[in-house]
């Protein structure tokens, strides 16, 4: 089993141990897996609204080379999972971390299967810490073969009592002798941030998570309302806004190129991405739903879908 963790800045927390020499996945690439995969993220943003007095507590962020929709997949899927902390308005809003899990979902079962909560506990004590955790997926376990959903949910706590989730997923196909019954419920990529007092906030990509794009992509996306009526209830989306490549902790923050932003929640809507005027290799599509909350805070669910340019 895997484990990395490690603090951007200058502080340097544990050292990291290795995969075997014989199997040397790359958890950032996707190369060396089984299957095919490509590296996605979710986030949970809890940050002061504009012009109110709301707490701020950061950003919590997961991601890992998760299997395309429809691969085949059978017993045990490893998972690489990277964890990423942002502390809140002037290192102010520290979270506590809890853990990641692993969860299989068809139409008629939920189940969490695996569960790291090494770094339980762990408070980050600079801007931005990041660190690397370990979940082995038993699908032979799903009552099902076929299309279903697996999902990594990561779980940290408030200075306040509150607490905050965040959530990815992905489709691969189940093959372990089991009935055929593909999932029906919302078979799609979704990034989820939710909040003790606020529910979810979601942004979506119903279009497959590519391995690789070249001339014009169309990825399908919105972001509405989750829908759960509580408790608590979510929140209507109050702002959305899709971009290409920006990195908002970056001094000066790099706020990418505007695909789609505006006011409200966004219905479904086919992006147009000329990929001809963007460099080779790795760039990222980011999917922000913001959710405001009465309490003066903004509840934000993001997705972000690493994509590369073809040669």
């Amino acid at each position: 089993m895997r484990r990395i963790l490690a603090l951007v800045g200058a502080v340097a927390f544990a050292a990291a141990s290795t995969y075997p020499t014989l199997a040397a996945p790359d958890p950032l690439t996707c190369t060396g897996y089984p299957e095919a995969r490509v590296f996605v993220e979710s986030q949970s943003w809890w940050l002061r609204t504009p012009g109110k007095t709301g707490t701020s507590f950061g950003h919590v962020h997961q991601g890992a080379c998760l299997p395309v929709e429809g691969v085949r997949v059978t017993g045990t899927l490893h998972l690489d999972v990277r964890v990423i902390l942002h502390n809140g308005e002037n290192q102010t809003g520290r979270v506590k971390f809890h853990s990641v899990a692993g969860v299989i979902k068809t139409d008629s079962q939920e189940l969490t299967v695996a569960e790291d909560s090494s770094h339980e506990g762990f408070v980050c004590s600079v801007p931005t810490c990041t660190f690397w955790l370990s979940l082995n997926l038993n699908t032979a376990l799903s009552n099902y073969d076929g299309r279903q959903e697996i999902r990594l949910r990561g779980d940290a706590g408030t200075s306040d009592g509150n607490q905050i989730k965040v959530s990815v997923n992905a489709h691969p196909y189940f093959a372990n002798a089991k009935p055929l019954n593909p999932i029906d419920y919302k078979p799609y990529s979704r990034g989820k941030g939710w909040y003790k007092t606020a529910g979810y906030c979601e942004a979506s990509l119903l279009t497959p998570v590519p391995l690789s794009v070249s001339g014009t992509w169309q990825p399908q996306i919105k972001m509405v309302n989750h829908g759960q009526s509580g408790p608590p209830a979510d929140l209507p989306v109050t702002h959305h806004t899709a971009r290409l490549d920006p990195d908002f902790h970056a001094v000066p923050p790099v706020e990418g190129t505007i695909l789609n932003d505006g006011p409200g929640q966004l219905l479904p809507t086919t992006l147009a991405i000329d990929t001809r005027t963007l460099a080779k290799g790795r760039h990222a599509l980011h999917l922000r739903a913001d959710c405001d909350s009465p309490s003066g805070s903004t509840n934000s669910g993001v997705l972000v879908i690493f994509f590369t340019v073809a040669g």
